[in-house]
């Protein structure tokens, strides 16, 4: 996602975004989505010396000396790292009815034999990974389809590979390049059906020594000569009063925080027929506790009586808006690093 200034739009954008926020999910109908906010660190000192490095004319000498009194304030006021917050939104294509029929029987007969080949290869060799051309024309088109929809209502681009494997060292403790400058190096190999590349290119990213503590993670990494401590909070509960305005999660926790966190925030959505399913399902479990209470002469509990309310009054809304339900991951990433 571009960013842009959230701190100085209205109440009335502020309500804009969050409708558009909404439609984003909603929008998708089924499968998942995936919002990430990474923090990344840049040089002070780093950037100020690319604009010395355009410095023409004349003047050269005292704009350059102007530009190095202007770093050593910035140093002594903010210090030399600063955080920027980046966002990534990721989708869960998922083939349409529509499309999986139109596929022929022979189709369905070759891919199942490439599977086959696949496979056999992957266990055997383990050397290249295959992606069908003909699955990445089907779900080539979903993704145009989805950026045309998203694209009505925020500014963002498509990842690049770059992107992605800036992402993986990042979330291998890796994060020493900084986000402008780092490049991935992917080479692919183009035949008629498919395209291969090596399964080391996709790993390379992810090379660390992973040590799995009680409360944390500890990540080692020999070229860099870095470990890195990684500790993952997950959120247990949300308050109701976070529809209010001036709740918002991924914005305030960059004002409340004196250090880098990341946050990701996983949302699988269950359609509304598999939904009204479950909590119909919950419904009768819940009624079969009361009857066995009332059948053992004992009062059914508080917890009991207000869990079947709730289920009532969600089936109520399932049924009369249609809309889907939503399982909602929210964990924070806190990690620091130590040069040995």
């Amino acid at each position: 996602m571009i960013p842009y200034n959230y701190s100085f739009l209205s109440l009335e954008e502020k309500n804009q975004l969050r409708h558009h926020l909404r439609q984003l999910v909603t929008q998708n109908g089924e499968g998942a989505l995936h919002a990430l906010e990474i923090a990344t660190e840049t040089s002070i000192r780093a950037v100020q010396n690319q604009a010395k490095q355009m410095v023409q004319g004349s003047l050269k000498s005292v704009a350059k000396q102007k530009i190095d009194d202007q770093t050593e304030a910035l140093v002594e006021l903010v210090g030399d790292q600063q955080v920027h917050y980046r966002f990534f939104i990721g989708f869960k294509l998922v083939l349409t009815d529509q499309e999986w029929k139109l596929s022929t029987y022979w189709d369905e007969l070759k891919s199942a034999w490439q599977d086959f080949i696949y496979g056999v290869n992957h266990q055997l060799m383990s050397d290249f990974v295959s992606y069908p051309k003909q699955d990445l024309l089907r779900y080539g088109k979903m993704e145009k389809l989805l950026e045309s929809k998203i694209s009505r209502r925020f500014n963002m681009r498509k990842l690049d590979k770059n992107d992605l494997g800036y992402l993986l060292n990042y979330l291998y403790g890796q994060n020493t390049a900084v986000y402008a400058n780092y490049q991935y190096h992917l080479p692919k190999q183009h035949r008629k059906k498919d395209t291969l590349i090596k399964r080391y290119d996709l790993l390379k990213p992810t090379y660390c020594e992973i040590e799995e503590k009680q409360r944390y993670l500890k990540l080692t990494n020999e070229d860099t000569n870095q470990t890195c401590y990684v500790v993952y909070l997950p959120m247990s509960e949300v308050i109701d009063g976070l529809d209010t305005h001036y709740s918002e999660i991924f914005y305030y926790q960059q004002e409340q925080f004196d250090f880098p966190i990341s946050t990701s925030m996983n949302i699988e959505i269950v359609g509304n027929k598999k939904a009204l399913a479950t909590v119909r399902n919950k419904k009768k479990e819940l009624k079969d506790q009361d009857q066995h209470a009332y059948q053992s002469d004992n009062e059914t509990s508080t917890t009991i009586v207000e869990a079947l309310n709730s289920v009532d009054e969600l089936e109520t809304d399932l049924t009369g808006s249609k809309e889907a339900m939503y399982k909602l991951s929210y964990v924070v990433r806190v990690m620091w690093s130590v040069l040995f």
